[in-house]
């Protein structure tokens, strides 16, 4: 019923409807109705947006409509969140709605989500009436958006000439600058509109450099608007340094090349540069830049070296990158875009290595100068998944030796950019891998910070403080955005590692066909050092949106997208990363925020492969999660209400019974069962409290086994009486696990092995008399 209010507010047609159907019902029920967020919105917002005054007079006057209660709307293909009826109204030119809504005293200067307002918003679409009857309702004009855009530079970039005549009248500041340094001049200048640029201009506008140090001249060249170039490099008044107007006609020829295809003009740019460079006595400075990304090419510095690779349209493309290098700078984000633009249309065109060289570079360029939670960034490792799959799928064989290589430098890459986020979050995390993706030798003063930083992080030594932080805890996070950034470049690392296996193992195989899953995982030695030092630095940090370590990606079935459909070697669970992260440590009974252990994630997944490999490792079987179903019991709970046709199997699309009886065979084995942990469940459903004097390995094994109801209060109660034992359940009932999220590791990478080995080389009886023995 409530779905039929929201169409009638929309559509606006039968309002005698609406109106009976309300009518017949009490004020409160009638109130409580319209302001119920349906489908993102309520019926005054839907009606406000779409123009329907009746509508809205009766929502306000007779059924008691909350005038400052927001929710989602869609325009041009954008979800603005948190938008007002009167910002929905005024976005859309409703002028009587707006009227109405600001008599009945709406609050004109309400945001959005993005810190948008209704005259913002009627400054986006040209609404000349709105804005001037939201101005003289008191509307702010100065109120920017997240990004520090007033309504002046919005009005300036959209070339709505009226609006900001009218807003210069009442005073806006044109010499404003948003978090990056723009102003309004830069709007006009990069939207291409001369009059409005002439305009500010009249009013006083200075030309200023934003924070990469682009004048808006240099920003209509880098957009491709000749008539700016033209006009302000003519006019030697308001642009006074020589450089400046040969730069921009430098940049102006790269757009043209690069962005409008019109290497005639771009050429011709070029060429006047040259002859401005060389009436002016002004040389070329030296840009330094990576010379291998390039296949050895230089830029030119005469006009006969431009001849000389004009008649090559690559050549003109590359000078085109190396010339928009040296004006705005590595740091400035179209000098990497271009790139990644260009290796692209490489890829496209099967020249691997050509796309490779610019990507690294540009992905070198991006880590070092871009700031955290760069969108671009983790688009640029999916760019490099997407292309190495595409490798590994298509068999090209020229290119395997080089493979685990470059692979090898893109996975350490995502590793630094996964301690530059974690760094930004305030979340502890140390890596010895190098800039340059080498493993760098930890002095003696990171060593001592790490041990710092050790002695702060809380402790995850134990699955079972582990399971009950996750059960317990209510961890104040920051904003949604960056922790969703650092889960899903987690994630990409995950698939790069099983990239890295899969091309690993086919690399080293004289078979010549490489399928997407491999039976035999490469040999340590097949994979470079610094791979083999970022994944044991990151082999325990925790995703701070979902809990999930990296173990927990290579487990689970991998997020439906256009890429894993594609590509069947970027699908996880990978069985060869799981025992490639269990060999350097990873914990095979680590638990995200749900309680679930990758043992969980891999059976429900199916992948009999994965669960072998962890209950090889020591992981528990009967660990419960924060629902209380441990994997074998939620395995069994599934498959009897599939075959009841109740619920479907969540198989990541491929239901394998086979899989199943495999993998509940797999976890009632007699080889993985442990009489410690039979007490331990015994134990638990006995509801019996822990004994006051239980401690070390006997109460972390207790206390894991307990449902998650329990595990939080009976570590209160023994908190009081006996210090937590940092024994790990996953050697034997578990060996110890690595240390926690960021502190560092307090012996090398390669004694660290040494230890896995010595630890895993018993069996777990043999562990388990041990552990008794201790005890």
């Amino acid at each position: 019923m409530q779905n039929n209010f929201i169409a009638l507010c929309r559509n606006g047609t039968s309002f005698q409807k609406f109106y009976d159907q309300l009518q017949k019902r009490d004020r409160l029920e009638r109130r409580r109705i319209v302001n119920m967020i349906i489908e993102g919105a309520t019926c005054l917002i839907n009606s406000s947006r779409y123009g329907h005054l009746d509508f809205v007079r009766y929502l306000v006057e007779e059924c008691e409509a909350e005038l400052e209660l927001t929710g989602s709307v869609s325009f041009d293909g954008e979800v603005i969140e948190g938008a007002s009826p009167l910002w929905c109204a005024a976005a859309a030119g409703q002028l009587e709605v707006v009227k109405f809504l600001i008599a009945k005293g709406a609050n004109v200067n309400k945001t959005t989500c993005t810190n948008s307002t209704p005259l913002r918003a009627a400054c986006f679409d040209g609404h000349l009436n709105i804005v001037q009857l939201l101005v003289d309702s008191k509307a702010d004009i100065e109120i920017a958006n997240r990004h520090g855009h007033t309504c002046l530079m919005i009005s300036c970039y959209k070339g709505h000439y009226d609006i900001v005549r009218y807003l210069l009248d009442v005073g806006a500041d044109h010499q404003r600058q948003s978090t990056k340094g723009n102003t309004a001049l830069h709007d006009a200048a990069e939207s291409g509109n001369l009059r409005i640029l002439k305009l500010l201009l009249d009013r006083g506008a200075q030309l200023r450099p934003d924070i990469h140090g682009v004048s808006p001249l240099l920003g209509a060249a880098n957009s491709g608007h000749a008539n700016i170039v033209d006009y302000l490099a003519g006019h030697p008044e308001l642009v006074p340094d020589p450089a400046e107007r040969v730069h921009a006609m430098e940049l102006l020829g790269c757009t043209l090349v690069d962005k409008r295809r019109d290497w005639v003009s771009g050429l011709r740019r070029w060429r006047k540069a040259l002859r401005l460079r060389e009436g002016l006595r002004l040389p070329k400075a030296a840009a330094p830049r990576h010379e291998a990304a390039f296949a050895g090419a230089k830029e030119f510095q005469s006009a006969a070296e431009l001849d000389e690779v004009a008649a090559d349209p690559e050549a003109v493309r590359l000078q085109a990158l190396m010339v928009r290098e040296r004006i705005l700078g590595s740091e400035h984000p179209d000098t990497a875009y271009y790139m990644r633009y260009r290796g692209a249309v490489y890829a496209d065109q099967g020249q691997f290595e050509s796309c490779l060289r610019l990507w690294l570079y540009a992905l070198e360029l991006q880590l070092r100068h871009a700031s955290p939670f760069f969108p671009a960034s983790l688009a640029s490792f999916n760019n490099f998944i997407e292309l190495f799959a595409f490798m590994l799928s298509s068999n090209a064989r020229p290119l395997a030796a080089q493979w685990t290589e470059v692979l090898g430098q893109v996975l350490c890459r995502c590793v630094l950019e996964l301690a530059k986020s974690f760094k930004a979050l305030g979340l502890p995390f140390r890596t010895a891998v190098a800039a340059d993706g080498t493993a760098a030798a930890a002095s003696a003063g990171d060593s001592a910070a790490a041990a710092a930083v050790a002695s702060e992080a809380p402790s995850t030594n134990s699955a079972a403080t582990a399971t009950a932080a996750a059960a317990a805890a209510t961890v104040a996070s920051p904003e949604e955005r960056p922790l969703q950034y650092a889960d899903r470049l987690l994630e990409c690392l995950a698939t790069l590692t099983a990239l890295l296996v899969r091309a690993a193992a086919a690399a080293s195989s004289a078979s010549s066909a490489a399928s997407a899953d491999v039976a035999d995982d490469p040999p340590d030695f097949a994979l470079p050092l610094a791979v083999r030092q970022a994944l044991f630095d990151v082999r325990c940090v925790a995703s701070p949106l979902s809990g999930n370590r990296l173990i927990h990606f290579a487990c689970q079935s991998s997020r439906r997208s256009r890429i894993t459909e594609r590509y069947p070697a970027t699908q996880l669970p990978c069985p060869a990363t799981v025992r490639l992260l269990l060999r350097l440590g990873a914990g095979a009974d680590s638990v995200n925020r749900d309680g679930d252990t990758p043992l969980h994630l891999a059976t429900r997944a199916r992948s009999v492969d994965s669960v072998g490999a962890l209950l090889s490792a020591g992981a528990h079987s009967d660990l419960p999660n924060s629902a209380g179903k441990s994997p074998l019991g939620e395995l069994l709970l599934v498959s009897a209400a599939a075959g009841s046709n109740e619920v479907a199997l969540d198989t990541g699309g491929a239901d394998d019974s086979a899989a199943t009886s495999s993998i509940v065979c797999l976890l009632r084995s007699a080889r993985f069962t442990r009489l410690s942990c039979l007490c331990a469940t015994a134990f638990a459903k006995s509801g019996q409290p822990l004994p006051p004097g239980c401690s070390g390995w006997v109460r972390d094994t207790l206390l894991a086994h307990c449902p998650p109801q329990r595990q939080a209060g009976a570590a209160s109660t023994l908190t009081a009486t006996s210090s937590l034992s940092n024994s790990s359940l996953s050697s034997g009932a578990s060996p110890p696990s690595p240390p926690s999220a960021g502190a560092g590791p307090s012996m090398s990478y390669q004694q660290q092995q040494q230890q896995h080995q010595q630890s895993t080389a018993s069996s777990p009886d043999q562990r388990d008399r041990q552990q008794q023995q201790s005890v």
